[in-house]
């Protein structure tokens, strides 16, 4: 994931980036860790920290999909 700031309509372009760090958005599943032998190997080839973020669904969306309604159990 490449983030690139949003620059004013008159500010010039720059033409160099510049990356600082790593950071890996994971799930919690087995599948979506995998990608973390890969994520080291790059860390410490251009060493750069790594920043783990944990992604969740929201609870309305979590609850969407149980059986039964929110406050219901």
């Amino acid at each position: 994931m490449l983030v690139i700031r949003p620059r004013d309509d008159d500010e010039t372009p720059d033409l160099e980036t510049r990356l600082s760090c790593l950071i890996v958005p994971l799930d919690g599943s087995p599948v979506a860790e995998q990608i973390l032998l890969h994520v080291e190997a790059v860390a410490v080839a251009l060493e750069f920290p790594v920043i783990l973020v944990r992604v969740t669904p929201a609870p309305s969306d979590y609850y969407r999909y149980m059986e039964y309604p929110i406050g219901q159990y």
